[in-house]
């Protein structure tokens, strides 16, 4: 049985401030033309520049085979995108002092515990969040996906996850230290990573249609589709509380676009002409500057993609950062079952 997720897109896009016009006149045909071609029921789009949202749209419907639309405050799971909201509010506690990139994780978790023990004692908050473990990528895919094991069991289980390359020698994309990481926000603020992206980024950004979790299925929430054997069909929501600060955040577009908002701002927000900070530039500088090589060399690129080769690839604090054309980027996209 063949499952491919294509359900729904959340797209944010900001342009550079160079643009010759706000917002190009054939967006709306874009946008229509790409959920064709992807087979997708339901989208929302925001473009933000010089820190305004100048362009919001929802297109299509929540669910296939049913009339309700969806609307600019539609809530989509955003996958892995919440896994720079963990960097986020622990950039916010660096900057409270609280805890600080280069501790120890062991300071905060004595009991996560990993094959090396070397490891164990040498691992670093920063190193939690920059995928660089010596695990396969996605490690620890098969203790959280679908089971019904705890949080604090999921971490217990990192221990039984046999290396497969050094520690700190190759990038590889993976879940469990995020669930680390929001682990130690949880200890070192003695607040749940839940409760403290509720009180110090939803709600300072108004963020009013977002949560940590599943939302209540009668909130207005679109449902995840898949293509299984050809047909597109709705598919249940999976719940990703186990693994809750690397994918688990559901957000309609406009929150979205207020969460971006924030880091073009790098941490400040505009309230009544003043400047808010949620966190620093100093925190700033580590989010979005290279922690560690996605790859070297840079694998070539397709021909018809040859002009995007970018000259550098690399990951900061949950975020991807690689050049288009000369502009540097900063990007993440986010992937759940029936979420895209």
């Amino acid at each position: 049985m063949k499952r491919i997720r294509t359900a729904f897109l959340l797209f944010f896009i900001a342009l550079t401030t160079h643009a010759q016009t706000i917002v190009p006149a054939d967006v709306d045909t874009y946008v229509t033309k790409v959920m064709r071609e992807l087979n997708v029921p339901g989208a929302a789009v925001a473009i933000v520049k010089d820190d305004r949202v100048v362009y919001a749209k929802a297109f299509g419907v929540k669910e296939l085979g049913k009339p309700e639309p969806v609307t600019t405050d539609t809530k989509f799971a955003i996958g892995s995108i919440s896994k720079s909201f963990t960097t986020t509010l622990l950039g916010i506690l660096v900057d409270e002092k609280k805890i600080d990139w280069d501790d120890h994780v062991s300071k905060y978790l004595p009991e996560y515990t990993m094959w090396d023990p070397w490891v164990t004692r040498e691992q670093t908050v920063r190193d939690l969040l920059v995928h660089r473990a010596g695990l396969r990528p996605i490690s620890g895919g098969t203790v959280w996906y679908g089971s019904d094991y705890s949080r604090e069991e999921v971490l217990r289980r990192a221990r039984f996850l046999e290396p497969v390359s050094s520690f700190r020698s190759v990038f590889s994309y993976q879940n469990v230290s995020y669930l680390a990481a929001g682990e130690v926000a949880h200890v070192a603020a003695g607040k749940t990573w839940d409760d403290q992206v509720r009180e110090r980024i939803f709600v300072p950004l108004g963020m009013n249609h977002s949560t940590s979790g599943l939302p209540p299925m009668t909130s207005n929430v679109a449902s995840p589709h898949s293509e299984i054997d050809g047909v597109l069909r709705t598919v249940p929501h999976r719940d990703y509380d186990n693994i809750a600060p690397a994918g688990s955040i559901y957000a309609s577009v406009l929150d979205m676009a207020e969460y971006m908002r924030l880091h073009l701002n790098r941490g400040a927000l505009q309230e009544k002409g003043v400047d808010k900070r949620i966190y620093s530039e100093a925190v700033a500088r580590q989010l979005f500057s290279p922690q560690s090589l996605v790859s070297a060399p840079i694998p070539a690129p397709l021909p018809e993609l040859a002009a995007f080769e970018p000259m550098f690839s690399a990951y900061g604090f949950g975020w991807f950062l690689r050049d288009v054309h000369g502009e540097k980027t900063i990007e993440h996209s986010g992937g759940v079952d029936g979420f895209s």
